[in-house]
């Protein structure tokens, strides 16, 4: 087989089911003809024995996505199960975030208390011990270092991720742009598109579902560049 990125609008996009692999674009020819499908990356490296997932036509599964994504943009209650979905995620995701923050805080304030105490023992410290308490406390301040850099990175990511919770009208503007006006776009177009707006889409190989997680600030990245353009 060969791979190839042209054309293919779920590109890093689509995952496999079964084993979780990203799902790779690719083509062959018969009769003249090329024929697109997404490949399995597990199946393809290992084997059907490593994952059964069989090929699927990639014009029929790209079609079926973002005919499911013009569905939701057509119909208000999608649109607000959409955006509920998406803030449940960031809320676990803020959540995640916020118990990593106590626990460094946690191990900050410990090193900070055990680094005191040990500088307060080094001024009574017999000579010969001087010198391990010295290094336990460069060992502390090292690590406190890393801990706090961290900790600046946490406190980043919140704040990032509090920006990407999407209000109705923002979705509203970013899911008007697949009907009707989707069909009239450049391929390269397209894929700009679906790659700022779907973080992963899932085939579940045993029934045909696919599941579509969006990129909450891609929608707003993309609803800004609408209004832009207005």
């Amino acid at each position: 087989i060969a791979r190839m990125k042209h054309g293919a609008l779920l590109s890093d996009i689509l995952y496999c089911g079964k084993c979780g692999a990203l799902m790779i674009h690719s083509f062959t020819k018969k009769k003249n003809k090329s024929y697109r499908y997404y490949v399995c990356q597990t199946a393809h490296k290992k084997g059907k024995q490593a994952c059964p997932t069989k090929n699927i036509g990639a014009a029929e599964i790209e079609s079926f996505i973002f005919e499911r994504i013009k569905e939701i943009g057509r119909d208000p209650q999608l649109i607000e199960t959409t955006i509920l979905r998406m803030r449940k995620e960031l809320e676990r995701q803020k959540d995640l975030l916020n118990s990593q923050k106590s626990r460094l805080k946690k191990e900050i304030e410990e090193m900070e208390s055990e680094s005191i105490r040990l500088k307060g023992k080094l001024l009574l410290a017999e000579y010969e011990e001087r010198n391990d308490i010295k290094k336990r406390i460069s060992d502390i301040n090292e690590v406190l270092s890393e801990k706090r850099r961290l900790m600046q990175e946490n406190s980043l990511d919140i704040a990032e991720l509090e920006q990407r919770f999407l209000m109705e009208d923002e979705a509203k503007e970013a899911f008007s742009i697949f009907d009707p006006v989707w069909d009239a776009l450049h391929p390269a177009e397209q894929a700009r598109i679906a790659a700022l707006i779907i973080d992963k889409a899932v085939y579940d190989p045993e029934n045909g579902r696919i599941t579509i997680t969006f990129r909450p600030k891609g929608m707003k990245e993309l609803s800004l560049e609408l209004n832009s353009k207005d």
